[in-house]
């Protein structure tokens, strides 16, 4: 009765071990696809951050460039009213 007792427990922890085993797989499966979800965002934030300063250059540009088109226009109107 005893042994029987005892090897019931140790068929328990048998199993135990093995979901346990499973279970520690199954979270640093995790922990990587975790980390390289992390590491995917940080790029994506670079990249948009990245556009973000291009387009304020762009857009930076573009107003130069019409200032400059409108200065030009009023030289080129001055000089056929001459």
């Amino acid at each position: 009765m005893l042994q029987e007792f005892l090897d019931r427990e140790k068929e328990n922890n048998y199993e135990m071990d093995k979901k346990l085993k499973t279970s520690e797989r199954f979270a640093a499966k995790s922990r990587l696809e975790l980390q390289a979800a992390e590491t995917a965002r940080i790029q994506v934030k670079d990249e948009v951050e990245t556009l973000k300063y291009s387009v304020d250059r762009t857009g930076a540009e573009l107003e130069s460039t019409r200032g400059q088109s409108a200065h030009l226009s009023r030289e080129i109107k001055d000089k056929r009213k001459k």
